[in-house]
């Protein structure tokens, strides 16, 4: 097991959070359709950087490695997303259920399909669709309903709408959208004592700092003090009373950062947290109990792929991160989700960019 700890200890125990996470923002879509330092990004991308990796629509497939040490948590494979291969999705746990919303297929073509896994019987069903066809959803459960709260469209422009998802009927329901000078996609989302906070996220194709919590009790938008950096791609979550907003970039695939920023709601004050060990974006993001989990990502400059395998916990009560076993393959452009003790990590591309797969995971602490 290999950890790195970082400063005087952070004051957090206990939350939820859930996530979205990456792509390549400004690709063109078709419309119809151990203790470890932060990693050193090295040279950019070349514009052909897509060629050196084979066919994205013929992307990596592997066994688990054997991993060995069982404080490191294990990989196990489940049934595949029966839709096909699927990227830049939301996926939340609704229930006893994990829900997959949007996002691209193999053909770099999005739709509305929303899914749902059920453990017990490792089986999906169909549910309706969301009202529109869209990836990078900004989406997350609060008192036990599905929210979806902007979202991006075609060549990734932004849209403001939203919904709430009523189990009981199978449908989707219009909520006010939110005020265009705030719409994102692509931002963090956790959740924390019932509301739901955006953090960060992609407008007009630029990242941008913005910071927002709304209250499903009311359906009110309070704006925050913003991010202490533009970000996209990143993810959070709520533990202890704090928000920890954590890795992302600046646009550009490769250029992510390791930086932890942590907001507290009680003085509404933003400040530094542990950075993360191995510096990335376009990750999957999961709170479980009393630590926060990062998959993945992609901007990886030593690998043909350019796909992290990396799967590392921050635990805010100790102000530390801990290295656990690597995905196989890695991925992004996936979501992560908490269920009954184990995170499951549904489809998402295992390579840079578009390049979808229908793989599900769940990893054991």
């Amino acid at each position: 097991m290999f950890s790195v700890k970082v400063g005087p200890p952070l004051i957090g125990l206990l939350g939820l959070g859930l996530f979205v996470a990456c792509g390549a923002e400004g690709e063109s879509l078709d419309a119809g359709t151990s203790d470890a330092a932060p990693v050193d990004v090295g040279a950019p991308l070349d514009g052909n950087f897509g060629a050196d990796v084979g066919d994205a629509g013929e992307p990596v497939d592997a066994a688990p490695p054997d991993l060995g040490e069982p404080s490191l948590g294990r990989w196990e494979v489940r049934a595949t997303l029966p839709e096909g291969p699927r990227q830049e999705t939301a996926v939340v746990a609704l229930g006893d259920e994990i829900v997959v919303v949007g996002g691209f297929d193999e053909n770099a073509a999005f739709g509305a399909v929303v899914e749902a896994y059920r453990p017990s019987d490792d089986r999906w069903r169909r549910l309706a669709d969301v009202p529109a066809r869209l990836h990078h959803a900004n989406a997350a459960v609060a008192q036990g309903r599905l929210y979806v709260l902007g979202f991006l469209a075609t060549a990734f422009q932004h849209d403001a709408r939203a919904w709430v998802y009523e189990a009981s009927a199978d449908r989707w329901d219009p909520l006010a959208p939110l005020a265009p000078t705030r719409a994102r996609g692509s931002a963090a989302v956790a959740v924390l004592d019932d509301r739901i906070y955006l953090i960060g996220g992609l407008r007009n194709g630029a990242s941008v700092p913005d910071f927002d919590v709304y209250d499903p009790m009311t359906g009110a938008w309070t704006p925050l003090p913003p991010l202490p950096r533009a970000a996209d791609h990143l993810v959070a979550g709520g533990i202890g009373g704090r928000i920890y907003a954590v890795g992302g970039r600046g646009g550009a695939i490769n250029g992510h950062t390791p930086q932890v920023d942590v907001y507290d709601p009680a003085t509404g004050l933003w400040s530094a947290g542990p950075p993360m060990p191995t510096s990335r974006g376009g990750m999957a993001g999961a709170v479980l109990g009393e630590a926060l989990y990062v998959f993945g990502g992609e901007g990886n400059t030593g690998v043909a792929s350019g796909v992290f395998d990396e799967v590392e916990r921050l635990d805010p009560g100790l102000n530390l991160w801990t290295t656990l076993a690597p995905m196989a393959p890695g991925r992004h452009g996936t979501g992560a989700a908490s269920l009954d003790g184990r995170i499951y990590v549904p489809g998402g591309a295992s390579v840079q960019a578009f390049g979808a797969v229908d793989r599900v995971e769940v990893f054991i602490p």
